[in-house]
């Protein structure tokens, strides 16, 4: 059986997505709860674009809090891809 993050990288590039918000569910995780716990994947050319802001250290790190403070570091993430756009055209997508 596959690990829920070896899960979610593989739905990251197989969806062709920039970014991905993993978070793991079950009992007394997310769903009724004030904090939660998510980790911010990046596709390779977003880590790369992230790298160029310098802020490639905060994709896979894991961030703990409110729901709010984790909405904060996924939006910042998204503002700091957003700041080259338009996107560069890729293949596929």
């Amino acid at each position: 059986m596959h690990r829920p993050l070896q899960l979610a990288q593989q739905k990251l590039q197989r969806k062709g997505c920039d970014l991905l918000v993993f978070n793991r569910v079950g009992e007394n995780l997310v769903f009724g709860q004030d904090t939660t716990e998510v980790q911010i994947l990046a596709s390779e050319a977003a880590k790369a674009q992230l790298a160029a802001t310098g802020s490639e250290s905060e994709i896979g790190v894991r961030v703990r809090g409110t729901k709010a403070q984790a909405a904060e570091a996924v939006i910042g993430c998204l503002s700091r891809l957003l700041t080259d756009w338009p996107p560069r055209p890729q293949a596929d997508r």
